[in-house]
């Protein structure tokens, strides 16, 4: 009897254990969710977060220099950081020549073009337009205009642009890049995570797509849970075709050349979305995902796995804000993001 009453406590302890589980076990046997992402693109996990602080902590360090200070200055700051203010004079920085070291906090306050193959191991902050030369590195750049970076251009940190921000191709784009207009990043960047208003690729935009018009039909054994419509399996959507709906998948999902999803969708194996097809919600994936030339997506991509944009798609509108996240990501030529990109495991711009 006292080993019956010990086997029923012991199934009674995993039970009262197991019980705050419940819901995740059951979501883990039978997903069900497909609701979009809510994205905050000015939220604490903003790109331009590390530049905003630099701002500040500039300002309050020159607010204290002496007023006599020369508008071209070789020194350091009142907290003892060496400092250099470039303007008019002397310029301590040799644009003209190649293979110099900065090791001092940088303000520039003039338009400059640099000759390359320069490195700065402390943050530069520009004025004015600002234009780097190839195989520069930089710790931190912010620019409160444009700015343009050389070819095979390195950044550790991060770098802000007030104006249009340009990368060079073949550069290398450590932590956060953004922009509060655009970022226009040539081929074969590596990068983490950039966030604008618009983020293009280099290189030519798709035409505009035709409308799909075909009708298309649940497949047998679909089931209407909530407000979207749950798929065991693969699923296939023809050519043409329009669906009205949300859409949960359990297997793979391919979208043929030209089909639309007015909704959103949300896929645990694979996604395939053909040439200048759309879906005009989110497209969550927990593998890879494909987004083939000239298609595109309005809401959230999302990928567990290896996310890749074909030549001239698009993600998001400029006034709809949107995130692309991925392990990995890919972006392929003439590519428009609205908002934010993250790679976890890094990405890379075709070449």
């Amino acid at each position: 009897m006292n080993l019956w009453y010990g086997l029923a406590f012991a199934a009674m302890t995993v039970g009262w254990f197991l019980l705050p589980l419940v819901p995740a076990i059951l979501e883990l046997l039978h997903p069900s969710d497909v609701a979009p992402l809510r994205v905050v693109p000015r939220d604490a996990g903003d790109v331009s977060f590390l530049a905003r602080g630099f701002r500040q902590y500039l300002g309050r360090q020159m607010n204290l220099l002496p007023a006599a200070t020369p508008a071209d200055f070789l020194g350091r700051l009142p907290d003892g950081t060496h400092f250099a203010r470039v303007k008019a004079g002397p310029d301590v920085l040799r644009p003209g020549e190649p293979g110099t070291t900065q090791d001092r906090v940088v303000r520039v306050d003039t338009p400059i073009a640099l000759a390359g193959n320069q490195t700065f191991l402390q943050e530069v902050h520009a004025t004015e337009d600002f234009v780097g030369g190839p195989q520069t590195v930089y710790r931190a750049l912010l620019g409160e205009r444009r700015i343009t970076l050389g070819e095979r251009s390195r950044v550790l940190r991060w770098v802000h642009a007030g104006g249009a921000l340009t990368i060079g191709g073949e550069s290398a784009l450590q932590g956060r890049i953004s922009s509060d207009e655009s970022v226009t990043v040539g081929p074969g960047v590596e990068f983490d995570r950039i966030g604008a208003p618009e983020i293009r690729t280099t290189g030519s935009a798709a035409p505009a797509r035709a409308a799909a018009t075909g009708g298309w039909q649940l497949p047998d054994g679909a089931r209407r849970i909530g407000d979207h419509h749950r798929i065991d399996g693969d699923l296939e959507i023809g050519a043409g075709v329009k669906v009205i709906g949300s859409l949960v998948v359990t297997g793979r999902l391919t979208v043929r050349q030209g089909a639309e999803i007015h909704g959103s969708v949300k896929v645990h194996g694979d996604v395939t979305i053909e040439r200048a097809a759309a879906i005009r919600g989110s497209l969550v994936g927990r593998r890879n995902v494909v987004v083939g030339p000239a298609a595109e997506v309005l809401g959230p991509v999302i990928g567990d796995g290896e996310v890749s944009l074909g030549d001239g798609s698009s993600v998001g509108r400029g006034d709809a804000q949107t995130t692309v996240a991925a392990g990995t990501l890919k972006l392929g030529r003439g590519v428009a993001v609205f908002g934010q990109i993250m790679a976890r495991d890094g990405g890379r711009t075709t070449n």
